[in-house]
This record gives C-alpha cells, sequence and structure tokens, in this order.
C-alpha cells in the first residue's frame, strides 16, 4: 500500500479497508472528509475490484 489509510486523528482505518475489500462501496464505509489522506482508500478500493474482476 502506498499509503497508509488514516483518519484526521492518526488512528489507522483497518476496519473499513477490510470491508471494502470484500465489496462494500467506499462511499457506504467511510466519508472522505474524514481521512487526513482523501486518496489513501484508492489502493485498496482498486485492488478489491481487480479481486472482484476475477
Amino acid at each position: 500500500m502506498p499509503l497508509i489509510p488514516r483518519n484526521r486523528t492518526g488512528k489507522k482505518l483497518e476496519i473499513p479497508a477490510k470491508k471494502i475489500l470484500r465489496g462494500a462501496a467506499l462511499s457506504e464505509v467511510v466519508s472522505r472528509d474524514t481521512l487526513a489522506e482523501p486518496t489513501s482508500l484508492d489502493a485498496i478500493t482498486a485492488l478489491a475490484a481487480q479481486r472482484t474482476a476475477h
């Protein structure tokens, strides 16, 4: 992962990452407004899409 997803207070977002990998939509799991780096979950979302495509 290029960036570890964290919220604005610095806590790692492990549960939302797991939910995305299991097929949940990013918008259902977390709001980009709460992320320290709004693009930090993009790599996980792309990986989830690849996994479901196969």
